[in-house]
Formats: structure tokens, sequence, C-alpha cells
């Protein structure tokens, strides 16, 4: 399997990546943000999916999935740190993550039961995670759409 990113050690400062693409993007980004946080979680992940007003939120297949991933890659800020928080009892969060970006779908077939799956450093070891199995701290200027991410892959399944 070819690599397509360059790991960060994990004692990168990540607020010089975030400083330059904020000022790279303009407003528009922010202000786009501050949008979203007037609506409702499930009117965010409509508005996302594409889905129309009042209607309940689809279930979680391949082709929304994509959509989403398409919207998390414009949208995110790479790299971030993150919590991993394996499926198993009792959820226990390691802080060892950081996030360089998204997995190319060519390489990485996007299902249901991953979901969108990260270019992440774990221990100075690239691997790639599911995005469904990452947290942020709520400081975190990506926190938001992780969430909602979370919420729709794990509920509507």
């Amino acid at each position: 399997m070819v690599s397509l990113f360059t790991p960060y050690p994990a004692a990168v400062d990540l607020s010089r990546f975030r400083r330059e693409r904020e000022e790279t993007e303009g407003s528009s980004n922010r202000s786009a943000n501050s949008r979203c946080q007037l609506q409702s979680r499930e009117d965010r992940i409509r508005l996302i999916l594409r889905w129309r007003p009042g209607q309940r939120l689809p279930q979680v297949d391949r082709d929304l999935l994509t959509v989403y991933r398409d919207y998390l890659a414009w949208r995110l800020l790479f790299p971030f740190r993150a919590n991993r928080c394996d499926e198993i009892e009792p959820l226990v969060f390691d802080r060892s993550v950081v996030v360089c970006g998204l997995a190319d779908p060519r390489w990485h077939a996007i299902d249901t039961i991953v979901g969108v799956v990260c270019q992440c450093i774990v221990r100075d070891k690239p691997v790639d995670l599911g995005l469904g199995l990452l947290k942020l701290d709520d400081a975190s200027f990506n926190q938001q759409l992780v969430d909602d991410y979370w919420h729709w892959f794990w509920n509507y399944r």
C-alpha cells in the first residue's frame, strides 16, 4: 500500500498550520461555521446530505458516506489532534492521534462498517482510522463537524 501523505511528528505545533490555513481561506470559512452553529445538529446533517428540512435523517449508506466525506474534505482543517476511542467498554480515549487528512477513496473503499477513513499518525507511526473512532476536544475548530458526523454515523446505521 502506498501512503500519499507526509507524517507529522507527535510533537508538531498544530496551531501554526491552523493559522496559515485560516489566513489563506479568509473569513468565508469562519462565517459559514457561525451560520452552522445556529442550526440544530440534525439540520446541519440534512444540509450536508442535501436532505429536505423536516425529513427524518437517512440511514448510513455508501453513497451518503461519499457525500459526507466530500463535504468533510472541503471543510476540515488539517492536521489536528484527536482522541482515539476504541469500540470496547469502558471507552478509553488515547490522545496520541494526529489526523493528517482523509484517505483517498480510490484506495480505501467507503463502507458502512468503518465509514470515512482518516490518515493519522499514532505514536509516530502512520495508520488509517475510521473517523467514527475519533473524538475532538470542545476547543477544536473541527469539533462540531466531527461530532455531527459521529451522531449520524453511529445513530443511523
